[in-house]
C-alpha cells in the first residue's frame, strides 16, 4: 500500500488457491479507507489506464493470482488518515465459499515502483 497524506492508495498481494474448488474474490473490507475496490490496469494506445473491475476475479484450483502494479490491484479510496512508512494496515479479503482471509498491507511512501498510470 502506498500512502502519506494522499486520499488514495494501492494494495498488492498474491493469492494461491490451494483448494479443490474455484474461488472468487468477492470483496475486501477495511477501515483504511471509505471504499475499497479491485482495479485493473490496461494499456490503450501506449498509455496505462486504471479502471474499477466490474466482475469478480476467479482463481482456479492450483492457480494463483498476483495483484501488482500495472495489473490487478486493490484501490483504497478516501483514505481516512495519514499513515507512517512501514506501518501495517489490516484488511479482510472475502471469497465465495465463506472463505475470509485477514491480510496486512505495509505502507510505502515515495516508492515510484507502484505507479500504474
Amino acid at each position: 500500500m502506498n500512502s502519506n497524506n494522499s486520499k488514495v492508495g494501492a494494495g498488492y498481494f498474491k493469492i494461491i488457491n490451494n483448494t479443490t474448488n474455484k474461488i472468487v474474490l468477492d470483496s475486501i473490507y477495511s477501515d483504511i479507507s471509505e471504499k475499497q475496490e479491485v482495479h485493473e490496469v490496461i494499456l490503450i494506445n501506449e498509455v496505462y489506464k486504471m479502471r474499477h473491475l466490474k466482475k469478480p476475479l476467479s482463481i482456479l484450483p492450483g492457480n494463483e493470482l498476483i495483484l501488482k502494479p500495472k495489473s490487478y490491484h486493490i484501490m483504497f479510496c478516501n483514505i481516512n488518515r495519514s499513515h507512517a512508512a512501514d506501518e501495517l494496515l489490516k484488511a479482510k479479503i472475502l471469497f465465495n465459499l465463506d472463505i475470509e482471509i485477514e491480510v496486512s498491507f505495509k505502507v510505502l511512501i515515495g516508492n515510484d515502483s507502484h505507479k500504474n498510470h
